[in-house]
């Protein structure tokens, strides 16, 4: 039987870690806990599981978060779902490094983030609504397929209720055209009719949060007034002059000015 190891403070009680017997041991942790010296090693499973399955059903599969957190993907799958060819539950403790590593990696506010990985499924509801909004404005179908580099017939189901997923970078596609676009009117009267019909909201009915929100709902009150008028006074706002206003809407001056007064808006001063 080998010699048993006492404790290193001459206590004469068994050593048990580090050196020195249970209460030693506690009691130096204590201490260097207390002057901030102490380094954890392991902590608690439990937070950082939950914080994988939110990233799960925000967008990011455990591929992507561990590429985004550092950590072997195997580990993800431990923390999660244990070890099955051990017959192992999912951890108690994990380390606190891959830890502080793994809760760093931010929780998409939209399923379009750049967080979530290229082709990964995410829902499609936000990316129908912004290009159901900008036919409402005045854009083709066929335009807006184009500049998401789509065909028309591939990206038809994009505009239709019965696609529930899009892959994450057509999301931020539609997204970034839709920030583009928004702030001026298209071109084509078939669209805007085409729309209408179809009941489908302008962009400036929708606040920016209830887009990828399944509860949120636009403001068809705030569209069926002076849509026109409110976005030339949005960009006046913005420092557009009435030239730049023009040129954005792809018009003259002088037809910028005659929509103005047919919506029964007095052209503001300019600054010389």
């Amino acid at each position: 039987m080998p010699p048993r190891v006492l404790c290193s403070k001459g206590c004469g009680r068994p050593a048990t870690r580090r050196g020195w017997c249970a209460s030693h041991y506690m009691q130096q942790r204590d201490r260097q806990i207390a002057s901030g010296r102490w380094r954890v090693v392991y902590t608690e499973a439990e937070p950082v599981r939950l914080h994988i399955k939110e990233l799960n059903a925000a967008g990011l599969g455990l591929r992507r978060i561990s590429e985004l957190a550092g950590v072997n993907r195997k580990t993800l799958q431990w923390i999660v779902g244990g070890r099955g060819e051990r017959g192992a539950p999912p951890s108690h403790k994990v380390l606190q490094d891959n830890a502080d590593r793994i809760l760093a990696v931010s929780i998409p506010t939209a399923v379009h983030d750049h967080g979530v990985a290229n082709h990964q499924p995410v829902l499609a509801l936000g990316t129908r609504r912004r290009l159901q909004a900008l036919v409402a404005f005045g854009y083709p179908r066929s335009y807006l397929a184009d500049r998401i580099g789509m065909l028309p017939s591939n990206a038809s189901r994009l505009f239709t209720d019965d696609n529930t997923h899009v892959l994450a970078v057509t999301a931020r596609k539609v997204a970034d055209l839709f920030d583009e676009l928004s702030a001026t009117p298209g071109p084509s009267s078939r669209a805007r009719n085409d729309a209408a019909r179809r009941g489908w909201a302008v962009p400036m009915a929708w606040d920016d949060d209830a887009l990828d929100d399944p509860a949120g709902l636009p403001d068809h009150g705030a569209q069926s007034k002076a849509t026109f008028a409110e976005w030339y006074l949005e960009l006046r706002e913005l420092g557009y002059r009435d030239s730049e206003i023009a040129g954005r809407a792809g018009i003259a001056v002088e037809s910028l000015q005659r929509q103005l007064q047919r919506h029964g808006v007095t052209a503001l001063a300019e600054a010389g």
